[in-house]
């Protein structure tokens, strides 16, 4: 409950990064650069009673979880169950949090400035990486395994790990070493091309256009084998570097996200308006094999994609 006049959500939050200030100071370095100060807030603005969970990146992260309502009738089952659940769960996480911090001395050296995932599982074994540096505004991270060999990370909220394996198989993507569901999220790995690769926004106009029979032909091959990309533009298609002399295929794509077996995939809520597709491709629409080869016609116009590149 607020104990001034404050909103009791913000008061919570300034609360909690006020003790974490307190904290930093008071901690050994070996001990503060391995914790993030997570936390759970509690919040019971009147009639309502909320959970917030808070932890530190390289800024401030809060986000509310739940908030149930304190009036809730007797004879509302639905509703005394979810209370219910909610305070169990609570309760079990508030031990798990003490438990946490009871060891925080005892924490193993990790990078708290990213993602708490630090490896991968291939044939059941676990292949630990290191975070290198993020893409900006993505969700996506370059890293290395401990051989030195060079990943892209990528966390989702869904993937077309089907089509990706079979666009691979055709020389269309990068080879995907691991797909797996934690916490909600995709956690993917696969292989860096970017020493080799760079994006088609990054060609000049005098090569960009003598590359776009061979896009739509790629994208051809890969609705022959019976999927769809759902986001074909120019930052998703990678271009193999003049200089490089490899077998590697000249054109491949990435972010495989929305792709699927064609006729079975819709596109997500979270779609940019700001990059231009089909009147009929929008949020919740099936993505359709004439979707992707419109993406790659509205290419031809670079002008009108300045905006989105």
């Amino acid at each position: 409950m607020s104990a001034g006049n404050a909103e009791p959500y913000m008061e919570a939050i300034h609360y909690w990064w006020a003790h974490v200030r307190d904290q930093i100071e008071k901690q050994k370095p070996e001990v503060r650069d391995r914790l993030n100060y997570p936390a759970i807030l509690l919040v019971h603005p009147g009639s309502h009673f909320s959970v917030a969970v808070a932890a530190i990146t390289d800024v401030m992260n809060v986000e509310t979880l739940a908030t149930i309502p304190l009036h809730v009738h007797s004879t509302n089952v639905s509703e005394v169950l979810a209370g219910e659940r909610f305070i169990y769960a609570l309760r079990t996480t508030l031990q798990r949090l003490h438990d946490f911090y009871g060891a925080a001395n005892n924490l193993p050296p990790r990078q708290i400035e990213y993602p708490f995932r630090n490896y991968i599982v291939q044939n059941e074994a676990k292949l630990a990486f290191e975070y290198i540096r993020q893409v900006p505004d993505k969700c996506v991270f370059h890293a290395s395994l401990e051989d030195g060999t060079p990943l892209f990370i990528k966390f989702s909220r869904r993937y077309g790990e089907v089509t990706h394996h079979a666009a691979h198989d055709a020389g269309l993507a990068p080879r995907l070493l691991s797909v797996e569901n934690v916490h909600g999220w995709y956690v993917v790995a696969m292989e860096d091309l970017s020493k080799d690769y760079i994006t088609l926004a990054e060609i000049s106009d005098d090569s960009y256009l003598s590359l776009l029979p061979e896009v739509h032909e790629a994208v051809c091959k890969l609705h022959a084998l019976g999927h769809v990309h759902g986001d074909i533009h120019p930052v998703n298609i990678l271009v193999k570097k003049p200089d490089v002399e490899t077998a590697k295929p000249r054109i491949v794509f990435v972010d495989w996200d929305w792709s699927g077996e064609s006729g079975k995939v819709c596109y997500p809520h979270s779609m940019n308006p700001e990059i231009k597709r089909s009147e009929s491709a929008f949020a919740g629409a099936e993505i359709k094999p004439s979707h992707d080869l419109d993406m790659v016609s509205f290419c031809y116009n670079r002008d009108q994609l300045e905006l989105v590149l």
